[in-house]
């Protein structure tokens, strides 16, 4: 994230003040009877959704620029000796994010479900950690803050995090 700037910064207000204000008009839209209204709103969501894809491709090159490396190059040495390669059977999708290949890869589910994308636990994906367990989860524990997480991204040391999140929330810690 070194790239543009969001070392260490929490990525939700990058994306409310670059994205939002080009959506706040059309949030009526969506049900609007017009099609090209429909189609214009569809197409902002498209572009806001790959905004968001492009911060977490950002965000994993530094991280694991080795493992890049060794996909792109099918290089099978690395892949069979390393344990991030056993354990998360990763690939690079079109948009050149790493996500991960698993047991969910017939399921019925969205591809952003079955494929997750992979989280570096840095300081963006504690924010995101965060961000998921005050505002979406209404403080609940890690256990579910980790299932929640689990349907976009998959975080490497997850519950090591979550654990952390959750024990830092004054309102969590009280309960």
């Amino acid at each position: 994230m070194n790239s543009v700037g969001l070392e260490g910064k929490d990525t939700q207000p990058v994306l409310r003040d670059y994205c939002v204000p080009f959506l706040s008009p059309f949030y009526h839209v969506s049900a609007s009877p017009k099609p090209k209204l429909r189609e214009h709103f569809a197409c902002l969501m498209a572009k806001v959704l790959y905004k968001k894809l492009c911060l977490h491709r950002l965000n994993q090159e530094p991280q694991f620029l080795r493992e890049f490396e060794a996909i792109r190059s099918n290089d099978k040495k690395i892949q069979n000796c390393s344990r991030f390669y056993r354990k998360n059977h990763p690939f690079i999708d079109e948009y050149g994010a790493m996500r991960i290949r698993g047991r969910l890869q017939n399921a019925e589910l969205s591809y952003g479900e079955r494929h997750p994308i992979i989280l570096p636990m840095d300081k963006l994906a504690e924010s995101t950690l965060r961000d998921i367990h005050a505002n979406k989860l209404l403080d609940a524990g890690p256990q579910h803050m980790i299932a929640r997480l689990h349907r976009k991204f998959w975080p490497l040391f997850g519950n090591r995090h979550a654990k952390k999140v959750y024990r830092s929330c004054l309102i969590c810690v009280r309960n």
